[in-house]
């Protein structure tokens, strides 16, 4: 197979925008992160905060059915307003389009300590 060029990575910034149910019967799409925005949810997570994830992954991630993003940087502190019943499945949607597991932030976080997770699937 031949080597990915300059033209072919670039073409990989769209990605198909994945749905998530909510609660109340409706949905809402979830992105993946570009490579920026990745960097700096993972420089989140080894700040001091951590406690604002749930409420910047849906920022960066929540976005209607063509990808476009539904929120702007500066509607943080609204997003952050919103019960936490109704970020958690756009969370969740997030973590699984971007491909995060609990491994990973373990990770970011300096937490793991190289045992298997209670996910991994092992007795």
């Amino acid at each position: 197979m031949p080597a990915m060029t300059k033209v072919g990575l670039l073409a990989l910034a769209d990605s198909k925008p994945t749905r998530v149910d909510m609660p109340d019967g409706q949905h809402v799409f979830v992105r993946v992160m570009e490579g920026f925005e990745r960097d700096e949810f993972e420089r989140l997570l080894s700040g001091d905060k951590m406690a604002s994830m749930r409420t910047w992954l849906t920022v960066h991630c929540a976005c209607d059915a063509n990808g476009k993003r539904l929120f702007k940087d500066s509607d943080f502190p609204d997003v952050g307003k919103i019960v936490s019943t109704a970020l958690d499945p756009i969370w969740t949607g997030a973590f699984k389009a971007n491909k995060l597991g609990v491994k990973d932030v373990e990770d970011l976080l300096g937490n793991s300590d190289g045992s298997p997770s209670d996910d991994s699937g092992s007795a």
